[in-house]
């Protein structure tokens, strides 16, 4: 990969409870793309934290994906986190 621009990543939020189609309206603000990584990671920490602040009581997790035409082109692997991460995945 001998590009070495910042691949955009982008965060989605998510949580067991599926069918629950409630709207509490009180959803934080979030940027879903990020300029990387690392900011992706501090902006998903940061909306999940507010979360738990506010008392939702789901367990919510959130995922990071590079953009995948970055992919496409081969400016990044395949990839993927998720947070909170369990603790097999902590290393």
């Amino acid at each position: 990969m001998s590009d070495t621009r910042p691949v955009r990543w982008f965060v989605v939020f998510f949580h067991s409870d599926e069918d629950d189609e409630s709207d509490r309206g009180d959803f934080p603000k979030v940027e879903f793309w990020q300029p990387d990584e690392a900011t992706a990671r501090a902006e998903a920490t940061r909306v999940l934290q507010e979360l738990r602040d506010n008392g939702d009581p789901r367990d919510w997790k959130a995922a990071g994906h590079p953009d995948p035409f970055a992919v496409a082109k081969g400016r990044h692997r395949i990839a993927q986190w998720i947070l909170p991460e369990e603790p097999s995945e902590k290393g």
